[in-house]
């Protein structure tokens, strides 16, 4: 079983009242009422974003600049169409789900190993059966989602940036690691059982997928909730996750683990 840090719980991403129920005409109520009070809070020591999102700062070890695009202007491994990405690395289709400006995998990233940009440091177990992959994808370590393999035995320091703008990571090109103002982004949608698949089924919290991300249920190792690495540091050696819990008071929050631990993975169109 995955041993996480879970340290502390952040704040809740919606209204009581839009989880509930879909009386709510508004939006979720944001995480901390808002990204930038997220980021320079000093009270729960949250960093500054060390991701920003700018047309001249992509900078990426294995880059998203150059990327071919379909007529549509979208990357060339995605259809507008039907709205799937295929993984030009391994042929993996993926359903997709578009949400306000934003383009989300609707499925978790399941590349194997035998596929890695570069495998910088042990993942955890992942599961050996096809039909919990498909439905689960595999579990990555922040080190290896980022493609930062220095980070393996040096930790930047926490006021350093370790990057600048999308970092592909193990993403497909034209795909980058979500960061926690693009999830803040996607909260702000609407309420969070829109997000949750239909089998979340627990009292006051049940899932309904009217967007299509499809947000599976928590497994076994984490019956709790479901957790997903994000592309934002915490310390030196530790990053953040976000996480969509079965408690209904608090449905969504922010938890840091060590880099070194694995979490499930969603990208994010450029």
């Amino acid at each position: 079983m995955r041993k996480k840090i879970l340290i502390c719980s952040i704040a809740t991403a919606c209204l009581l009242t839009a989880c509930g129920d879909d009386s709510s005409t508004g939006p979720a109520t944001n995480i901390s009422s808002g990204v930038s009070q997220i980021s320079s809070s000093s009270t729960t020591n949250i960093p500054t974003s060390s991701a920003t999102e700018s047309s001249d700062s992509k900078v990426n070890s294995s880059s998203s600049q150059g990327t071919a695009t379909n007529p549509s202007g979208y990357p060339a491994n995605y259809n507008p169409t039907t709205g799937a990405l295929t993984d030009e690395r391994d042929g993996v289709v993926y359903k997709t789900a578009k949400i306000g400006n934003q383009i989300w995998m609707a499925e978790n990233l399941r590349i194997s190993k035998a596929n890695y940009i570069s495998e910088c440091a042990p993942d955890a177990d992942n599961p050996n059966e096809d039909s919990i992959i498909q439905k689960y994808g595999l579990y990555y370590t922040w080190i290896n989602a980022m493609q930062l393999c220095e980070y393996r035995y040096k930790w930047a320091q926490a006021t350093d940036s370790a990057y600048h703008g999308f970092r592909q990571g193990l993403c497909p090109k034209g795909w980058h690691i979500p960061t926690i103002n693009e999830w803040q982004t996607l909260l702000d949608q609407g309420s969070v059982k829109k997000l949750l698949s239909t089998e979340w089924d627990y009292v006051n919290n049940k899932g309904t997928d009217d967007y299509g991300f499809s947000l599976p249920k928590p497994t076994e190792n984490n019956p709790s909730a479901t957790c997903l690495q994000t592309a934002d540091e915490y310390a030196t050696d530790q990053n953040y996750m976000i996480c969509f819990q079965t408690n209904f008071q608090q449905p969504v929050k922010l938890e840091h683990i060590y880099k070194y631990q694995s979490e499930n993975l969603r990208c994010l169109m450029d």
